[in-house]
């Protein structure tokens, strides 16, 4: 019998009584209206859910839960083979949010099972766990709708995801005195694992190349995302220790600590207090082929700088270290320093035990204090952002109108914002002719749209643009343009320098004001502006072309075929060869040998990155140090820097979805998008990195991606092997996987173990 049946029956009782009993229905009428509702509203059509797995689980996996139809009478499940179940993997929506309330890719199939020999169609959906937290699923069936809460834990410890919170390798701390170490453990897809089992199997242990065996006594406490090591060492020195887990020494966990007696440590902190005084040095020797000689190591927040005088009286400056990563500083035997960069630009300095302590122990503090003593991306960036806002409020911000003209919108923005101290203020920005009002939108409208026409600016006199690609491809980065040499060029660098700054100087207010501009600059450029050494290897990120051509051959073959001389090649505008210019002096007539091969392509590097584009360097320099404080600058990295320009380089998996060509099978092509619909940013970037070559999307996303981005399926490969890609074609190639665990797997060693790196098949 059918509820329509059912409800047609109960009206016809009801209709007899009423005639049989016409004065006493009434008072029965609301009673049974009552139960007439509970008997409509539970029975009927409805689901239930089974979750095939137990919690706490752990995420990493791929987990299911099965969807049946029940039919109800009353409240009361009764036989669920009225009929064949679902008809369609569409006739239920699953929703499922991850603990940051992003969706999660979720695929439903149909599976049947027999019951009272009849088969019954179910429904399976799937889904794949990576942040840990409590995830949101919610099922709408017709005008049923349910919704669940299940926790899934963080996975194993594991070791190499397992980190010091700290920026460089060298702690500094006084004698008798805690030194806290902040560790942080997590698992294999980044999610935080603190507990008091891993606090107990980590340990910290001197290393066995260090001479001093002091006495030192270690502590922990658990914090919410960190545990915190206590370290208290009885005895001065330079030390060197191995963060270690279960006795074993981690990989790359090596930290040296210089401990500091209780004079040393005032002495450290009145140099650091009276860094910009030129009495405030440290005298040492510097140990050179031809001869020793007396120079004078000054340490400022942006430079450690050696000089020497001439009669006691005239400085000369020898060389410069930037205080930041990439400059290193080793206490070597017999009171020996040795400074070096990424450049391998290194020198050996020598001098007293108690003063090489005292300079390696002002410089670590030093560069600490560029960081606020931060010891993370995001901690640097708070400390940065803080003192922007605590030296604006010094000087009065005010909301200023910025009329521009929508078709001169270099010019009239120029000529809107001439003065340097309007730059501080809050611009209201209104294009002439239109009746926006600026919330935000408008000011954002035009950082992106000034942004676009000065990173491809062109004008009738000049057609050179501002800033060109290094090589041909669409995703290549941006250098300032040699050719654009002229003082008018120079004060667009400028400009653009302000312009820069500004958007970094307005996201320091808060979110509400946060300005990303989408500009992608070569790394080399960025590091000039951070003050990090240039070298050879930037030309794989910034001309990869040339990198593999040429740089690589050099480095992995004899060069005494090739002929070359430390000379470079300038050409004209259309391409005509104008002169050979020396990149050392005399390097027209010095052969490149293997034996100095490393040096030409330094000297390569530093020409063509450095030395052609330095005036223009220097006034885009001029325009960022207006409104940013250079030397907190330092503390960041190149890619820090260009996470504070333009943000998270995140892969929108709908704009990957909608400009993909993808040839799979419909199976296939369901379990690839749910197993990318679960990686984080982190890993997207790597598979498009591992598909691509680069990890960099041109300005358009994948639409602007050339060749189209594609994914077929090689059904001659067995299905145990790895996904393979050609990069020249952007195209990825997925062997025919008979289950999505398997795929899930594959893609995870492919993305990780060869995102990077040529190779033919």
């Amino acid at each position: 019998m059918s509820i329509t049946e059912m409800y047609v029956i109960c009206l016809l009782i009801i209709g007899f009584i009423r005639w049989i009993f016409p004065t006493f229905f009434p008072r029965l009428w609301y009673p049974m209206q009552r139960a007439w509702r509970f008997i409509r509203n539970n029975s009927g059509e409805s689901i239930s859910v089974t979750f095939l797995w137990d919690e706490p689980k752990c995420v990493g996996s791929t987990e299911s839960f099965i969807i049946r139809k029940r039919f109800y009478l009353c409240g009361v499940p009764v036989s669920d083979v009225r009929d064949s179940g679902f008809n369609s993997e569409n006739d239920v929506e699953a929703i499922i949010h991850n603990p940051s309330e992003s969706s999660v890719p979720c695929s439903m199939e149909i599976i049947s099972d027999e019951q009272e020999n009849k088969f019954i169609n179910r429904l399976k959906c799937s889904f794949t766990t990576r942040q840990a937290g409590k995830y949101e699923i919610i099922l709408n069936y017709a005008k049923i709708h349910l919704r669940f809460e299940r926790i899934f834990t963080a996975a194993e410890f594991c070791i190499s995801k397992c980190r010091l919170l700290t920026d460089c390798n060298t702690i500094v701390g006084e004698v008798s005195s805690f030194i806290t170490l902040h560790f942080q453990s997590r698992d294999q897809y980044g999610n935080i694992t603190i507990n008091q089992e891993i606090a107990l199997r980590c340990s910290i242990l001197l290393d066995p190349s260090c001479k001093n065996r002091p006495y030192f006594n270690l502590d922990y406490r658990l914090a919410k995302e960190q545990i915190n090591f206590l370290l208290l060492i009885s005895t001065s020195g330079y030390y060197t220790f191995n963060l270690c887990y279960d006795g074993e020494p981690i990989p790359d966990r090596r930290f040296n600590c210089i401990v500091l007696s209780k004079s040393q440590s005032e002495s450290v902190n009145h140099h650091i207090q009276n860094r910009y005084s030129r009495n405030s040095y440290y005298t040492c020797t510097l140990l050179e082929k031809k001869k020793a000689k007396k120079v004078y190591c000054y340490i400022k927040p942006r430079q450690l700088s050696i000089y020497e005088y001439i009669f006691n009286i005239i400085p000369i400056k020898i060389t410069a270290f930037r205080v930041g990563g990439g400059t290193k500083i080793e206490l070597m035997d017999n009171n020996r320093v040795t400074i070096s960069d990424s450049s391998e630009h290194i020198i050996h300095l020598s001098m007293e035990d108690d003063i090489a302590m005292k300079l390696m122990a002002t410089y670590h503090c030093q560069r600490q204090l560029n960081m606020g003593n931060a010891e993370t991306f995001e901690d640097k960036t708070r400390f940065f952002f803080e003192f922007i806002q605590n030296r604006g409020k010094s000087n009065t911000r005010k909301s200023i109108q910025v009329k521009v003209d929508r078709y001169r919108l270099l010019e009239s923005s120029i000529e809107a914002i001439s003065s340097s101290r309007l730059w501080f203020d809050r611009f209201i920005v209104s294009f002439r002719g239109e009746a926006g009002l600026d919330y935000g939108g408008v000011s954002r409208e035009w950082f992106q749209t000034l942004t676009q026409t000065l990173f491809n600016h062109t004008d009738h006199s000049n057609c050179q643009p501002l800033f060109v690609s290094l090589s041909s491809s669409t995703q290549a980065l941006l250098h300032p343009n040699r050719l654009r040499t002229s003082s008018y060029d120079m004060k667009l660098f400028e400009f653009c320098g302000r312009l820069v700054g500004k958007a970094i100087y307005e996201s320091s207010f808060g979110s509400a004001s946060r300005q990303l501009l989408p500009i992608h600059l070569t790394r080399s450029f960025l590091a000039q502006l951070v003050d990090i050494p240039i070298s050879y290897q930037h030309f794989s990120t910034d001309d990869p072309e040339f990198y593999k051509t040429k740089v690589q051959y050099i480095i992995e073959n004899n060069p005494n075929d090739l002929e070359l001389v430390f000379a470079e090649e300038l050409y004209t505008e259309d391409g005509r060869f104008e002169k050979l210019v020396d990149i050392v002096p005399g390097g027209r007539k010095l052969a490149v040998k293997e034996s100095n091969k490393m040096k030409y392509l330094y000297a390569v590097a530093r020409y063509r990155l450095v030395t052609q584009t330095e005036t223009q360097t220097k006034s885009f320099l001029s325009g960022l140090s207006l409104l940013l404080p250079m030397e907190h600058m330092t503390a960041f990295s190149e890619y820090e820097l260009e996470l504070l320009i333009c943000g998270s380089a995140s892969v929108d998996l709908n704009d990957m979805k909608i400009n993909c060509h993808d040839n799979l099978s419909r199976k296939l092509s369901q379990w690839f998008w749910i197993v990318v619909g679960s990686f984080t940013n982190e890993e997207r970037t790597k598979l498009l990195q591992f598909v691509t070559g680069s990890s960099q999307l041109p300005p358009g996303g994948f639409h602007d991606l050339t060749p189209r981005f594609l994914i077929t399926s090689d059904y001659f490969s067995h299905a145990d092997t790895l996904p393979t890609a050609h990069t020249c074609s952007n195209h990825l190639c997925l062997p025919h996987y008979t289950n999505m665990n398997k795929l899930q797997q594959s893609l995870n060693i492919a993305i990780n173990e060869g995102c990077e790196g040529f190779g033919f098949i």
